[in-house]
């Protein structure tokens, strides 16, 4: 089941956000798609693509993860 985001959290974290998922883009030949939602799962602020596939995004460490 996935979690509910705080959505005034998810507002000052956007900037970090999009700076990790662009690294992470940039870090490999990336063929997912463009980002089609952000989520929690496990305490983590999740993207999934529009291939359907999703990652967590581990924003202390500045680290991502595949589902």
């Amino acid at each position: 089941m996935k979690n509910t985001l705080d959505l005034d959290l998810l507002a000052r974290l956007i900037p970090q956000l999009v700076a990790l998922a662009k690294k992470h883009w940039s870090s490999c030949d990336w063929q997912e798609g463009a980002p089609t939602e952000v989520f929690a799962d496990d305490g983590f602020i999740c993207i999934r693509y529009a291939s359907g596939r999703w990652w967590h995004y581990d924003l202390r460490s500045e680290e991502h993860t595949s589902e």
